[in-house]
């Protein structure tokens, strides 16, 4: 078994060249992006929790509102005890909450045009909570249809669902070797899932990717399999650019690491680079994975054996990749339209009723038996 130590550097740097907003002279500098006229020139203030600093998940969205208008991002640590400068939110025409709303019981900042971008492996699921935002003029973007169902479902009407994708033309000749699989271990899915998905004869290697700084206990890989499955373990931060294409051409076959996904980055680049993808049936990755057509999707929570030659089959003729990018380029479209069209503005949703159920709600799914 080889264990690999690399460099860590910011995804940013990797994936997403443009520069993390900082301060709002930096934001300004590095994110202003082409204007388009003074007076449809937005101040869009993004509000996200720091550890996206890191992983600059969220760069891709800060630099689409970036082409169009101003954008000045600022990061918060403990969900719940958000408190915005007076003078940011004084300087914001919008204000966007990334994946999650900091303050439990406001929602939003009243007489503000004000955006929440929920995703789906977090709290998504609440009733109450969505019955509340749908009584608040809050506008809503999702990158979920299940989101999307659920929330207007619960009677939010204000919401635009968009589906993400990288541009194929990013990652030429990445496709791979169908007989090479990695696995970004993340917490769901680990290197017992891959014995139990394939045969020692089905792979020549299996790539296992490790991110110290998630801080994650990895069950050990025996000296017996490691050699059986010709494992070769990498332990790394974000790569820059050159050095994660290295890493990324060998393999063929992409093992998603997370039963659940906001948007799924990892796996969608696999996808853009022509690998293919096995991933657990549910959201995000069974809203672009047609099982057998463009990836493979299994219960990766009780695993069984997979057919190794139709992964390999379905390598070899390769599927499309620019009709979801095409896609996308038009949906970008859409995001800045609605911003520049939207009208309603933030209004306090003053219901002890409604937020005491949301409570309520939230002890019991925590209580529930798994």
């Amino acid at each position: 078994m080889n264990t690999m130590h690399l460099t860590a550097t910011s995804e940013a740097d990797r994936a997403l060249p443009s520069p993390d907003g900082g301060t709002q002279s930096e934001a300004d500098r590095a994110l202003s992006g082409p204007a388009s006229g003074a007076s449809t020139r937005r101040r869009i203030l993004l509000v996200d929790h720091v550890v996206h600093k890191t992983t600059g998940s969220f760069a891709f969205f800060r630099n689409l509102l970036a082409t169009r208008h101003k954008v000045d991002v600022f990061y918060y640590e403990r969900p719940y005890r958000v408190r915005l400068p007076k003078d940011r939110i004084a300087w914001a025409d919008w204000v966007v909450f990334w994946e999650f709303l900091p303050w439990r019981y406001r929602l939003g900042v009243p007489g503000k045009k004000c955006l929440f971008v929920p995703m789906y492996d977090n709290e998504w699921g609440s009733v109450w909570q969505w019955r509340r935002i749908a009584r608040s003029g809050m506008h809503v973007l999702s990158f979920s249809r299940r989101v999307s169902k659920h929330a207007r479902a619960c009677g939010v009407g204000n919401l635009l669902d968009v589906q993400f994708a990288l541009d194929p033309a990013r990652f030429p000749d990445m496709r791979g070797n169908p007989r090479k699989l990695l696995l970004w271990e993340r917490g769901d899915v680990s290197f017992a899932t891959v014995k139990s998905l394939f045969s020692p004869n089905d792979l020549d290697e299996v790539l296992v990717l490790r991110h110290p700084e998630e801080k994650l206990r990895h069950a050990a890989v025996s000296a017996e399999d490691a050699a059986r499955y010709h494992v070769r373990i990498v332990e790394t931060g974000f790569l820059p650019e050159a050095e994660y294409r290295e890493l990324m051409c060998g393999p063929g076959l992409v093992l998603a690491p997370r039963f659940k996904e906001g948007i799924g980055m990892s796996f969608l680049e696999a996808m853009a680079m022509g690998k293919v993808v096995i991933a657990h049936n549910d959201a995000t990755m069974n809203e672009v994975i047609c099982s057998g057509e463009n990836g493979w999707l299994a219960d990766l929570r009780h695993p069984t054996r997979l057919d190794a030659s139709a992964l390999r089959a379905l390598h070899a003729r390769g599927f499309d990749r620019i009709t979801p990018f095409a896609q996308w380029r038009k949906d970008e479209a859409r995001i800045l339209d609605y911003l520049d069209s939207a009208t309603e503005t933030f209004r306090p949703v003053r219901s002890p009723y409604l937020y005491a159920r949301y409570l309520w709600e939230g002890l019991s799914m925590r209580l529930r038996p798994v």
